[in-house]
């Protein structure tokens, strides 16, 4: 049995030039029995995104979330020829030091305000997708509670999952100092691959 795609959504956010694109994990189906179901899940999920316009995604996920692994997940975003970040944030947590070192680094509001469309993704695509999602308003001048409203209303209602995630968004609001990196921090994993448009 072959389970549907994803529900992915489209927001078009004031002020940049392109959209944004949310879902959850690409690959991740009800019902992936074996490898080669989620290999194949993951390359139709990929397709539609670029289908839809996407030259980036941005994976919020750890390392162990990446269906069939996350040099597989690499290859097949290189294959579909989208260029990719990861840039993980724990399940229900919130972004720290190193993903903030990490956002910083991949300026992913000058990307979408000159055009370039990215998809973003968590597991379920709700609590850090919608953060990250909110964190992009915010930062372009939306209140916390307006961005938080805006993606529950435009994306899930169960966008920004936590109290800890609404937290950070507020802190992000009040110009909360960004964090610095500690010198033993790893450093964030950014891999920007694939085709640069």
């Amino acid at each position: 049995m072959h389970s549907p795609a994803p529900s992915i959504s489209r927001l078009d956010l004031p002020g940049f030039a392109s959209a944004l694109l949310l879902g959850p994990c690409p690959g991740r189906r009800q019902e992936t029995p074996d490898d080669a179901a989620s290999q194949t899940a993951l390359a139709e999920d990929l397709s539609r995104l670029a289908g839809l316009g996407a030259t980036g995604l941005l994976s919020l996920v750890e390392a162990q979330e990446f269906p069939g692994g996350i040099v597989g997940f690499a290859a097949a975003v290189r294959a579909a020829g989208l260029e990719w970040a990861h840039l993980a944030i724990p399940d229900y947590g919130v972004p720290d030091a190193a993903f903030m070192a990490g956002w910083r680094e991949l300026d992913l509001p000058r990307r979408l305000r000159e055009g370039e469309s990215w998809a973003i993704h968590c597991r379920a695509g709700l609590g850090r997708t919608g953060t990250i999602a909110a964190l992009l308003l915010v930062e372009n001048g939306a209140s916390a509670a307006d961005a938080i409203a805006s993606i529950r209303r435009e994306h899930d209602a169960a966008a920004v999952e936590t109290e800890a995630q609404a937290d950070f968004l507020i802190a992000q609001e009040r110009g909360a100092p960004r964090p610095p990196i500690a010198r033993d921090a790893p450093r964030p994993r950014i891999p920007v691959t694939g085709p640069r448009r």
